[in-house]
Order: C-alpha cells, then structure tokens, then sequence
C-alpha cells in the first residue's frame, strides 16, 4: 500500500502500520510531495528574513513622522461596567400606635405667663388670660376671654347643676353599666408597693383653689379604671341639691388612658371635727401658695366615705362639663349623696385661702340625673 493510497483513505488505522513503513518516509517520499514541501520551505525563510525588517522600518518610520519624542503606547482602559444600584427595599416603617388626644389634665400649679390653670379641672395656657369669680373676669364673662373658652357660654351641658332629688332616676336593673360603688371599686397603689395604706401628698394654694396631689389611686366606673390626678376644693360647693348648697365640695379628678375624666364630688358639712383623713393636709396647709408636703391616709378617707365592702353608697350620676376654662364638656360626673365632715376653723381656712370659688349652676338642658342607691 502506497503512501497516496493512504492519504485517500482516511479510514485506515494507523494502529495496524508496522514501524519500518515510517522509517524511510524522506527518501520513499513521491516527488509531488517533496516539490510541496520545497515550497513551504522556501516561504517560511522568506518570512523570517523579511518580518525582522518590515518591524524596523516601521519603527523608523514613526520615529521619523513623530520627531524624537517617543510615541507612548496609550493603554486601552476598559473601566467595568457599575452593576445598577440595587434599590433597597423599603421597609414601612411601623406606624405608633394612635393615642387619643387627652382632655386638658388638670394642673396643680398656675400657669406661666399670666395664664391660670384653674382649680384643678382645666387646662392652663402661656396665652389664657386671668379668670376670677366675680367682675368683668368673673364666670358670666369666661366665654369672652380668650377663644378656646367659648364652650363657657355656649356649651349645653356644662357643671355644677342643681340636683333635685325628686327628678333624679334611680337605677335599679341589676344589668346596668352603672353599679353600686363599693370598696373594689378603689383600688390604692401606693398602698400594694408600700404595704401601708398611707402615701404623702402635696397641696397648694394656686391662686384659685387647695389643690392636692396624691394619693395614686384608682377607681373603677363601667369597667374601666381612672386614675386619680389629684383633688381640690370649693368652698361654698358648686353643686346644689335641691336647691341648697353646702359648706364647701372636694372634687376628685381622675382620667383613663383616653384621655376621658371622670369626677367625683363630695359635699362637705361643717362638724366638730374633721374627718381622719383630712387632718394632716389642714395642718400642713400654709397661708399662701406653694407646695406643702402632707401625709394622707386613704384607707382612712373610704371609711370616712363610708365606702363599704358590703353595701354601695348613694350617688348621683351626669354628663357636664369642666367648672373652670376652658369648661370642655364630656366629663362624667359622680356626686355622692353622703357627706364628708370638716370643722368650722377648717372650712374658715379654706374659705380664707379660696375666698368664693364656686361656678354657679348652670342650666340642665333636659339632661337626665342617675341615682344610684345602693
């Protein structure tokens, strides 16, 4: 077999040709074949001889085109191509919960800048002018003194009213919202963390009313727990019943987490004594404004509440209003039909750091009064 036979047949295997064919492949190799490779050859010489110089002519040639300054090869920077920014994803942030807009909390001291916050109901501002209880500033002028206190003069469900008993309601289906006022109703914290039913207090004369703070208590209506901001006085009262007035009134200001406030009112009657818990703020209580630490015993005022484990305590129930400015209305209202017990030079210090400070009743627009009896 030939070596033409073999390039022609390209399914020859090579594993089957012997050694010494491959020998004398030069010298058994046909003439067509060394003519070929002659002429490869050839061309690979020329190649070498003539690259060599076509690079130095080159060479010489920009060197002349360029002067003597060296053409520096200029690097091809390929600058990567930035990914796109990924856009975080957002997100929301947690909405705060909403708390409802609280009622004006009553403060215990005036406010700055000739504004006054009152007995104790309302909201003191830096821009309120002063209110009274008599003259050109007195209780039928609030609703001109300043814008926010309209409500005094166009409100139709405002405080203190007179109570006739003979029109109150009672309340006797045992399914009502409103249930009796016992002793559960009142829950003391400072007396669960101090183990003593006593906690200090401070009072004050602010220009209006004795003002006090403390002790921090509870108390229950429909359910829901109001916390005691803090109490302070009338003198005489501000609620009549059936027409009369009383010695002087305490007013215990609470409020939920809403913001609602809830009043309890106690007419108090002049006696030969005053009650337990109220001695030691009428001894510590000075003859001008400021605040005067004082202890109060509040297992001590229930009792003389005449709060009761067994049997609730009659009381009347409304809806009114704040008795100072700005006289916001929605306050629930809770008066008691039982009397607390002061001493006549008791009352006379009231009345001689006070003077009158009483709201006149006011009109009951067809409001309904409750009566809870037992």
């Amino acid at each position: 077999m030939d070596d033409r036979e073999i390039s022609n047949r390209p399914e020859a295997v090579l594993s089957n040709t012997r050694k010494e064919d491959f020998d004398n492949y030069p010298e058994d190799m046909s003439e067509d074949r060394r003519l070929f490779f002659a002429v490869i050859g050839c061309g690979v010489a020329i190649c070498c001889v003539a690259l060599p110089a076509l690079i130095v002519g080159s060479i010489a040639l920009s060197q002349g085109l360029g002067g003597s300054t060296a053409v520096a090869a200029t690097p091809i920077s390929i600058a990567p191509t930035p990914l796109p920014q990924t856009t975080p994803l957002m997100t929301p942030a947690a909405t705060p919960l909403a708390t409802p807009a609280a009622t004006p909390v009553p403060a215990a001291t005036p406010a700055a800048g000739g504004g006054d916050s009152g007995d104790g109901h309302g909201g003191g501002s830096t821009a309120a002018p002063k209110y009274s209880y008599s003259g050109s500033t007195g209780p039928a002028f609030w609703g001109d003194l300043h814008e926010d206190w309209a409500m005094c003069k166009n409100g139709q469900y405002q405080s203190p009213i007179d109570i006739l008993t003979s029109e109150a309601k009672d309340i006797v289906d045992p399914t009502s919202t409103i249930t009796s006022v016992k002793l559960d109703h009142f829950q003391d914290v400072s007396a669960s963390i101090s183990n003593a039913f006593t906690n200090a207090g401070f009072v004050t004369f602010n220009g209006h009313a004795v003002v006090a703070d403390g002790p921090m208590s509870f108390f229950s209506h429909k359910g829901i727990w109001h916390k005691l901001l803090q109490f302070h006085f009338h003198t005489p009262s501000e609620h009549r019943v059936d027409g009369a007035l009383a010695d002087a009134e305490v007013h215990f200001v609470h409020q939920t987490l809403t913001g609602s406030l809830l009043v309890l009112g106690f007419l108090i009657e002049q006696a030969e004594t005053t009650d337990p818990w109220a001695q030691g703020l009428f001894a510590n209580l000075g003859t001008g404004e400021g605040n005067i630490q004082f202890p109060m015993n509040f297992t001590q005022f229930l009792a003389n509440a005449n709060v009761n484990s067994a049997t609730g305590i009659p009381f009347f129930t409304y809806s009114g209003s704040l008795t100072t400015p700005p006289c916001s209305e929605g306050v629930t209202w809770l008066v008691f039909q039982d009397r607390l017990r002061f001493s006549a030079a008791d009352i006379n210090k009231l009345q001689a750091l006070e003077g009158t400070n009483n709201r006149p009743v006011m009109p009951r627009n067809g409001r309904a009064i409750s009566r809870r009896l037992d």
